[in-house]
């Protein structure tokens, strides 16, 4: 009699209105580290808003087909829902696949427009990339590299592939955004040195910004200074045409604009299941604690306060790279 009288309930609505119900109670539990941990249904529905958010400005629109390749946890609940919420459709492949013909032959017929894997199932793709279509970029608004655990120097063949990706996009002369890691990356690309910086740095700092030199780009309206969420050990240096907006007194290069590319060392996207995640998983990565290097306890400090204002920036910020002509 229910859904009689409610035809058009979908699992977005059931998911939303469970989450205002049970908003801190545990989702799913995953084991992490040799222990079960949850992750809350206001935790979950972030991390689905921010997938999201993250398709669409990859061009994913309504109806396109996703490929989901990963094992059953947390991030392919996060990733499904996310598909959901911009009404593509979820193409779920069995991370039993393992002979190649047999991926390849869904993948093609399928009709996707993208796979999104999991780490440990990247080499499966990987293994087929040059007997699927490559990523047609005429079809796509723009590009977001974001961070991860790496170096650019690093010997993986997905980073020389994603660096290749990078260097296409430029020449197609589409927006791109790179965070940390894909800062580092898109620096690369454009010809600027990456090296290990003399100290590390994390936590919470300020940087400084100075838009006064974007010329007859659309205004980015921003305060003189502002908090950020840093977790690098790498620095870049500028590019040759490159206009710096952002600098820090750990490091100076905290970003700068080339064009339709936005870069920026620091992290905007974080959550605090993220900062409570990579305080667990790196903790014991981290140097002693000095002017730059943060303690946990620094970090947890007014974090929601800290979290708040960091998003507040963040669509500020990514407002103006989305529609900002070069």
């Amino acid at each position: 009699r229910y859904f009689k009288h409610n035809p058009m309930k979908s699992l977005v609505d059931f998911f939303e209105e469970n989450v205002q119900k049970y908003s801190s109670n545990p989702y799913m539990w995953e084991k992490r580290d040799g222990a079960f941990q949850s992750t809350s249904y206001s935790e979950l529905k972030e991390l689905v808003y921010r997938f999201a958010a993250g398709m669409m400005t990859l061009g994913i629109q309504k109806g396109d087909r996703l490929a989901l390749l990963a094992e059953g946890r947390t991030h392919w609940v996060v990733a499904e829902m996310g598909m959901f919420y911009l009404g593509a459709i979820d193409v779920p492949l069995s991370i039993q696949l393992n002979e190649p013909a047999d991926l390849t032959f869904r993948l093609i017929h399928s009709g996707a427009r993208m796979v999104v894997t999991s780490a440990s199932q990247a080499k499966k793709i990987n293994a087929i990339k040059d007997d699927i279509n490559s990523l047609d970029l005429t079809s796509i608004s723009g590009l977001v590299f974001m961070g991860g655990p790496y170096s650019v120097y690093d010997e993986h063949s997905w980073l020389n592939d994603e660096s290749q990706l990078i260097k296409n996009a430029i020449d197609a002369d589409i927006l791109i955004m790179g965070v940390c890691l894909g800062a580092q990356l898109v620096s690369k690309a454009l010809g600027a040195k990456v090296c290990k910086a003399e100290y590390m740095e994390t936590g919470w700092h300020m940087i400084e910004t100075d838009t006064s030199k974007l010329g007859h780009l659309h205004p980015l309206k921003l305060e003189k200074n502002f908090e950020v969420f840093e977790w690098h050990e790498d620095v870049f240096t500028l590019p040759e045409g490159a206009t710096p907006i952002f600098s820090g007194s750990n490091h100076e290069n905290q970003g700068y604009v080339l064009g339709k590319i936005l870069v920026m060392q620091f992290h905007l996207e974080m959550t605090e299941h993220m900062v409570n995640d990579w305080l667990e998983q790196y903790q014991s990565c981290l140097p002693a604690p000095s002017p730059s290097v943060q303690t946990p306890q620094q970090i947890n400090e007014r974090l929601n306060e800290r979290l708040n204002d960091l998003h507040r920036h963040a669509d500020i910020i990514y407002d103006w790279w989305l529609n900002h002509k070069a």
